[in-house]
Order: C-alpha cells, then sequence, then structure tokens
C-alpha cells in the first residue's frame, strides 16, 4: 500500500488598506471594513515522490498572467511540475478586485498578494519534517443554502435573475479528509457549487462570504485545516443573497460547516497513488473575426437594453474601448481557452476548470462516474467567463448574452460549448480513472 503524506499551511492575505472590492458592477466606493479575515490555503499531497500542490485563495478571482507567475515561481522553487499546481479562487465577491489600475491601493494588494500566496505554497511542499503520514477518509453531506438563480419567464421563454428552487442544482457536499496516525484530521477538503454572495453590492467590507463560517465551523469541530473548493456555480446562489448583514453570511456557512460535520466519513483501503492530467480547451466565440467597426455597432444596438446593471451604457462603451485596445495590439482571439485538469487520488476524482461553470455539467461529471467522489473544482488557474449549457443559449440571460461585457471578451460563446466541453471532461475522466 502506498503511503500519502500530507502538509498544509495557510496565510493571511487580508489587505491593509481600503481597496476596490470586485464581482459587482453596481457597487461603489471602497471597502469601509473587514468583516471576516482573507487567507491562502495550501495542501500538498505526496504518494511516491509525485506531488499535487492545491492553493485555495479568499479571491473573486486571479488574471491567468498573474495565475501562470504564482504556478511557474511555486514549480521553479519546488522543482514539482507546474501540471501538478492548481491555484483556486473560492470566489468571494468581497475580496479585493485582482486587475491593474483600479487603484493604486489594489496595485500594491496585487504585489502583496502574489508573493505571499506564492511563499506560503513554497514553504508547504518544501517543509519535509512538517508532513503527516495520513490516511484517508471520504464522505458526502447536503445542504440547503443554495439554488439556481435563473428563473425563465415562460411567456417569453427568457432567462430572468430570480430564484429558482426547481431548476438544476447539486446540493451534494463532497468531502476528502486526510488523517493522521493520531485519527486527527490534518485537513479536510469540502466541495459545494454555491455563488459566495450572501453579501451583495450594497456591503463594502471585505470577507469571504459564508465559505467563512463553514470552514471556521469544521475546523473547530473536527481539528486541522479546512479548505473549501468552489463548485460549478456558475447559475447557482446562495437562498439568502443580496445582503447588508455579516451575520447572515455567518449564519448560512454554519449550515454548511455542521453538514460536512455531522456526516458519515468511510475509510478508503484501495490504493492512494496521484494521478493528474490537463489539457486547454477552445471554445469558439459567436462572433468571428472582429473589427473596430463591429465592435462600435455591437454597442449601438445594445444601448437602449434594460438590464439590472446603472451603468449599462457606460459599461458597453468602456468594453468597446478596451476591445479595440486589443484589437490594434493584435490580442483579441476568436475562440476563449479554458485550461482544464483531473487528478485522481484513492477515492476521490478533482476536475478542475478555468470559468465560471454551469451546475448541469458538474452533475454530469458525477453521474460519469459511479463510485468515486467528483470534485468539480471551478474557478481555478486563472479568471474566464461563463460557461454555459446549450439550453441556457435558447435562453439567453445575464451569462449568456451580456457577462461578456463585464469579463472583457470580444463576444459571446456559441451553444457548441456544451458538446466541445463535455468532451473534454469526459476525455480527462477516462485518462484518470
Amino acid at each position: 500500500m502506498n503511503a500519502l503524506y500530507v502538509n498544509c499551511n495557510t496565510t493571511d492575505i487580508t489587505p491593509s488598506e481600503s481597496v476596490v472590492l470586485t464581482g459587482y458592477a453596481n457597487r461603489n466606493g471602497l471597502s469601509t471594513s473587514v468583516h471576516r479575515s482573507l487567507s491562502s490555503r495550501c495542501a500538498a499531497l505526496k504518494v511516491d515522490g509525485e506531488i499535487a500542490c492545491l492553493v485555495a485563495n479568499d479571491l473573486l478571482d486571479i488574471m491567468p498572467e498573474m495565475t501562470q507567475e504564482i504556478i511557474h515561481r511555486i514549480a521553479e522553487e519546488t522543482a514539482i511540475p507546474a501540471s501538478s499546481i492548481f491555484v483556486h479562487a473560492i470566489h468571494t465577491h468581497s475580496a479585493p478586485g485582482m486587475e491593474y489600475g483600479l487603484s493604486e491601493a489594489n496595485d500594491r494588494y496585487i504585489r502583496w498578494v502574489t508573493s505571499r500566496i506564492v511563499h506560503n505554497a513554497v514553504k508547504t511542499v518544501l517543509e519535509t519534517s512538517a508532513y503527516h503520514t495520513c490516511s484517508v477518509r471520504h464522505g458526502s453531506a447536503r445542504c440547503d443554502i443554495s439554488a439556481n438563480r435563473r428563473l425563465i419567464d415562460p411567456q417569453t421563454g427568457l432567462a430572468a435573475k430570480a430564484s429558482n428552487i426547481q431548476g438544476s442544482n447539486d446540493q451534494e457536499v463532497t468531502i476528502l479528509q486526510m488523517v493522521n496516525n493520531a485519527g486527527v484530521p490534518v485537513v479536510t477538503l469540502f466541495n459545494f457549487a454555491c455563488h459566495p454572495v450572501v453579501l451583495g453590492y450594497d456591503s463594502v467590507a471585505v470577507s469571504t462570504d459564508y465559505p467563512g463560517a463553514a470552514r471556521e465551523t469544521i475546523e473547530q469541530a473536527l481539528g486541522g485545516m479546512a479548505i473549501f473548493l468552489n463548485g460549478a456555480a456558475g447559475n447557482i446562489n446562495p437562498c439568502l443573497t443580496d445582503q447588508t448583514d455579516p451575520a447572515i453570511a455567518d449564519q448560512e456557512g454554519r449550515k454548511l460547516g455542521l453538514a460536512v460535520v455531522n456526516s458519515t466519513m468511510d475509510v478508503w483501503n484501495g490504493s492512494l497513488d496521484i494521478e493528474a492530467r490537463n489539457r486547454t480547451i477552445q471554445l469558439p466565440y459567436r462572433d468571428q473575426h472582429m473589427t473596430a467597426e463591429r465592435f462600435l455597432r455591437e454597442v449601438d444596438r445594445r444601448l437602449g437594453e434594460q438590464t439590472e446593471f446603472h451603468n449599462w451604457q457606460q459599461d458597453l462603451r468602456k468594453w468597446s474601448a478596451v476591445m479595440i485596445d486589443h484589437l490594434n495590439s493584435g490580442t483579441v482571439p476568436d475562440t476563449c481557452s479554458i485550461a482544464v485538469g483531473a487528478i485522481r487520488i484513492g477515492p476521490a476524482v478533482f476536475l478542475l476548470s478555468q470559468g465560471e461553470v454551469f451546475i448541469e455539467y458538474q452533475i454530469r461529471a458525477k453521474q460519469r462516474c459511479p463510485g468515486k467522489k467528483v470534485f468539480f473544482v471551478a474557478y481555478t488557474n486563472g479568471s474566464k467567463g461563463y460557461i454555459p449549457t446549450e439550453e441556457a443559449f435558447r435562453h439567453q440571460g445575464y451569462e449568456v448574452d451580456q457577462a461578456y461585457v463585464y469579463m472583457e471578451e470580444p463576444s459571446p460563446l456559441t451553444p457548441e460549448t456544451d458538446q466541445i466541453y463535455m468532451n473534454a471532461l469526459n476525455d480527462l475522466l477516462r485518462e484518470v480513472l
């Protein structure tokens, strides 16, 4: 039987000054307080010299270029392959914006937090004496704090932003726990798909949103470190959203944490080898070979639309200016590149993907792997836009037909996205199973 060695560390990444928070186009002003401190958490898993390094950060997202810098620096300083390093963002909408130019404070934060994340991960991988020999427990729980966030108007067939309890959802919490020889958890990984948006755009507090209280609940009850990994939450919100009281975020987080604490865990007695794969998927944009004139026509066509965004017209004009700048520098692609990966370790399969993936893909992946604990970990290895399903394209809505403006993409994707993306996930699963 192969031995599993585990080490984990956390470091504080809370901004020390007021910053522009990210995640809401309608939010105004800088942060004014800290509800819950932010952290970067790293777990290094080693079997027969093979190491998988998982870094989870209390951020909305990290730009792909910054993510690649982080991965490159970790790989360079630890000599483990870049393909075995995965950098995840929990996607809280109450974290500093990670795009240069938002404010001088944000620029300082980005430089500081990048080094902070790298240092913690390198320390975790190289801290040989701190590794624990671990056995593995696995389980699942259910938590009812989430709902589909798109309601289909029966008259128009179009999607509106509203809680849809009957819509597609996956309320399973998937759990993998590494336990030392004394029977104490070293780390509990738990995967749940839901946007961390209990706190809405009227809140200007730095916060983990609900995942922070969930982790705290698990750590206080079970010991060790808890690492939250967000799932395919592209079209999933909390049932309670757009709140301003941080106590409500804590309340919902404790429900999730208690679901993990009260779950029944099984001991894994099988093989513990690590198998990892990576690939890049090319998803076609609807509009091909864009020109400056086409960007401007798109703005004119959409200026009169009624949306949920206060500054839609201004946001459209900003988008076209950015796109024309990209066009002039030769950086407007015809396809959207999405990095995906898979890791198998013991009873668990981790599917890791860039993008805001719709929940239906997570449901399909679990159906593809009966008998395995499937962790669908989105928001990983760099920010990207939404990955809707073929059905979602028929109903349109924000994720399908507006989000590209805020993600600074040249165009929406096409319905063919569904088959291309799912085929690639199935190929990855075949390779690691």
